[in-house]
């Protein structure tokens, strides 16, 4: 078994383990994960098949299951949804256990922080496409979260985005232990060619785009759908 349907698999036996905790009602609010999961997912596809046509990076065929999405192998496609229905799933789940929001104050420093970085990148690395994308995608959608939209949830964002920045490490850990390369391959030349584990610097911030992306369009879908605060 490749190694991306195996984090496929991983990604849905997340919600089925947290599903049976009679503690919480993690998909109580059903309605909203559609939106949640659909849309993030259909746009990172799209993200996906585009650093893919301009050559930002290929894939290897050999290490896939042989069926493919466009230029994109299936599994790495259907990666797209997993992603987000995992997310989703931990962050209702977190959010149900561990409902105190006190370090919500603190939230727009570190936001403010990541715009900063997410600046500084784009000028400094206004040559490379990979990482111009990234931290554009994030630098647009995180001023929007912050400044523009009125919904407050970015610190219990950031605690679903650490859970799977080190679940994120483990994979490529895994892939370095055991199968000595992934099934994704980088054109470094369009990278910060700062590589962080296995993958590049950038991949770790286009993962919290996706992640933001997700909870965002949750949280907006759960208010029109539910009312809830």
């Amino acid at each position: 078994m490749n190694s991306i349907l195996l984090l496929n698999l991983v990604l849905l036996f997340i919600p089925i383990l947290l599903y049976f905790d009679q503690r919480v009602q993690v998909f109580k609010a059903w309605k909203a994960y559609l939106p949640g999961v659909m849309i993030t997912g259909i746009a990172a596809v799209f993200i996906k098949l585009t650093l893919t046509r301009y050559k930002l990076n290929s894939y290897d065929q050999s290490k896939g299951s042989g069926a493919s999405f466009f230029e994109i192998p299936m599994e790495s496609a259907l990666l797209c949804f997993t992603l987000p229905l995992a997310v989703l799933t931990v962050y209702n789940y977190l959010n149900s256990r561990f409902p105190k929001n006190d370090l919500e104050k603190y939230s727009l420093a570190l936001s403010n922080i990541l715009l900063g970085l997410s600046v500084a990148v784009i000028f400094f690395a206004y040559t490379k496409a990979y990482a111009v994308i990234t931290f554009s995608l994030l630098l647009l959608l995180l001023f929007y979260v912050e400044y523009v939209n009125k919904y407050r949830f970015m610190y219990r964002f950031y605690r679903t985005y650490g859970v799977f920045i080190v679940l994120y490490a483990v994979f490529q850990l895994s892939q370095l232990l055991f199968d000595n390369a992934d099934a994704v391959v980088y054109n470094f030349d369009n990278t910060m060619k700062f590589k962080l584990i296995a993958v590049p610097f950038e991949n770790y911030f286009l993962l919290g785009m996706i992640l933001l992306s997700a909870i965002y369009l949750y949280e907006y879908f759960k208010r029109r759908y539910y009312g809830a605060a």
